[in-house]
């Protein structure tokens, strides 16, 4: 006898307590008579069945790939990025960095108050990367800062930041170099495919623009304004202030004014600036690079698009001094900015070192931006077999793994994602998508404000191995979710699962080492199937 494969009867039974699923059963019974016919098993109106449950053994490996894809060309917005060092001794220290490309700007007029009676003097006063945190607002506080040597006091909003991992007090170093390395979104060894970079890819390194080669930062919430000198023709300098919508706090990497003035300023409205692919050949982007041991890693949005200046840009500020040509008296200033958007072709950069603290022989380590993830594999031995043996009708199938509580447990990740290998292709459990990425799950369980496990229902998955016409038990493989591994994005199912993983976080699991315990009542991962038969 084979496993009972009627669908309708095991959608009742997953929705109905044990008294309404035996009526709905004997009404069910009618409609999947062809089925349990196939296999073989006799159906009388009058059997009593019974629901039990069985905890397999799965065998759960280390499976590490040398690099996620982190580029946007397919996805296009990838959301989150992160910058900085995430340093933790029970995972592998990640220095998370950028490529990016710039918008262009077309035509710019840079001779504002220019008049027959007017002369113009342009002077290019400063130029910064603006990063804006990803952020909450709590409320407003004052704030006091110097501004020409006297304190100010101003009312701000006040901000928490968001999913900020560790924390640092020397701060992350920060550099900014020109990308040499030509982005292309077409593949150079066949332009009919559309390219792709993975994170560990390697660009050549222009000249450095940081302004300040030892620049370091710490997110800070309380970073809402930006106060900068402008300068008139004579020299004399006075104070802006840049401060985004609704005060949101930004980081602001300040850069080299002279070789940003000779590069892109002196450049504007030549034909190396006017159009996207022009910009993109000569200026071929910006390499952030993060460095050092500190651990403070911070998550930004490319995603608010709709709002200049919440989202991530490269800014120049130059100041018009207005003269009039007969007495060269000085009758206005005016205040300008341009303001390069990060867009394009981007990439992440994930530079690892070894944990210092490895992983025992009973541990498997599931660490996103790192690669490292794990080989599950269900229904071994003469398992498979065995069930396929039995009269059993299957209501569910959920595969847990338990988090070990003695390594750090403080950024674990939110979800992780399961999915399966079919013919050296990464494809999508029918669960994904048959019953819906909410039930299907992954999500972080907790008890008594512990993280403790993960859940996979994969009830179809199970059925179908088990079935008339089984599927092959492929193995199944674990990593941390991304937003890209969802089925059905814009309403479309794509079965393929992407490589991509920009989440940092890391969580150790229990394997079925036998130091771990025996299935019952331990934190094994395991595969536990509850089922209905016919009583004896």
């Amino acid at each position: 006898m084979r496993l009972i494969n009627c669908k309708v009867v095991r959608k009742y039974y997953r929705k109905s307590t044990l008294a309404c699923a035996l009526a709905l059963l004997f009404v069910s019974v009618i409609s999947c008579e062809k089925d349990f016919a196939e296999i073989g098993t006799s159906v009388i109106s009058n059997t009593k069945f019974g629901v039990k449950d069985t905890i397999l053994e799965v065998f759960v490996t280390q499976k590490d790939i040398d690099a996620v894809r982190g580029d946007n060309i397919v996805v296009g917005s990838t959301g989150d990025f992160w910058l900085g060092v995430y340093a933790n001794d029970d995972y592998e220290k990640i220095e998370s960095s950028l490529v990016t490309q710039l918008a262009t700007q077309g035509n710019i007029t840079l001779n504002d108050g220019a008049s027959e009676t007017t002369t113009i003097t342009t002077s290019m006063d400063n130029a910064f990367l603006k990063f804006p945190y990803v952020a909450t607002l709590n409320g407003k506080k004052d704030v006091t800062v110097k501004i020409n040597g006297k304190d100010s006091t101003f009312m701000v909003p006040s901000y928490t930041l968001d999913n900020v991992l560790g924390t640092t007090a020397k701060g992350v170093s920060l550099k900014v170099y020109r990308n040499n390395t030509y982005l292309s979104e077409l593949d150079p060894q066949n332009p009919a495919k559309v390219n792709s970079y993975k994170s560990d890819a390697v660009y050549e390194k222009g000249d450095l623009l940081s302004k300040d080669a030892n620049f370091t930062f710490i997110p800070n919430a309380n970073d809402t304004i930006y106060i900068y000198d402008r300068y008139l023709k004579n020299g004399t300098s006075f104070k802006d202030t840049l401060k985004l919508t609704n005060a949101n706090p930004f980081l602001t990497i300040p850069l080299d004014v002279n070789k940003i003035k000779t590069i892109l300023f002196d450049k504007i409205n030549s034909s190396e600036l006017t159009t996207q692919e022009a910009l993109n050949d000569y200026f071929r982007g910006l390499i952030i690079e993060a460095s050092g041991d500190e651990n403070s890693l911070v998550p930004f949005s490319f995603v608010n698009l709709g709002q200049q200046f919440l989202t991530p840009s490269l800014e120049i500020n130059y100041t018009n001094t207005v003269e009039n040509k007969s007495t060269n008296e000085v009758i206005d200033t005016i205040k300008n900015s341009i303001s390069f958007r990060l867009t394009g072709i981007q990439n992440r950069i994930y530079k690892m070192t070894d944990e210092v603290n490895s992983p025992s022989s009973n541990q498997v380590i599931i660490q996103g931006m790192a690669g490292k993830g794990a080989e599950v594999k269900i229904l071994q031995g003469n398992q498979l077999q065995e069930l396929k043996s039995k009269n059993w009708l299957i209501n569910d199938a959920t595969l847990t793994f338990y988090i070990d509580q003695s390594r750090d447990t403080t950024a674990v990740p939110n979800r992780l994602f399961l999915y399966k290998e079919v013919q050296q292709q990464s494809v999508q459990i029918q669960d994904t998508h048959r019953e819906g990425f909410a039930t299907f799950s992954g999500l972080l369980q907790k008890e008594n404000n512990k993280n403790t496990s993960y859940s996979f229902r994969i009830t179809d998955h199970v059925s179908d191995v088990l079935g008339v016409n089984s599927l092959e038990n492929s193995n199944l493989f674990l990593r941390v979710y991304n937003t890209t591994d969802n089925p059905i994005l814009n309403n479309v199912l794509d079965t393929i699962v992407k490589s991509y993983n920009w989440d940092p976080r890391a969580v150790t699991i229990f394997n079925q080492n036998p130091s771990n315990g025996i299935i019952k009542g331990t934190k094994k991962a395991q595969l536990k199937i509850s089922y209905t038969e016919k009583k004896k």
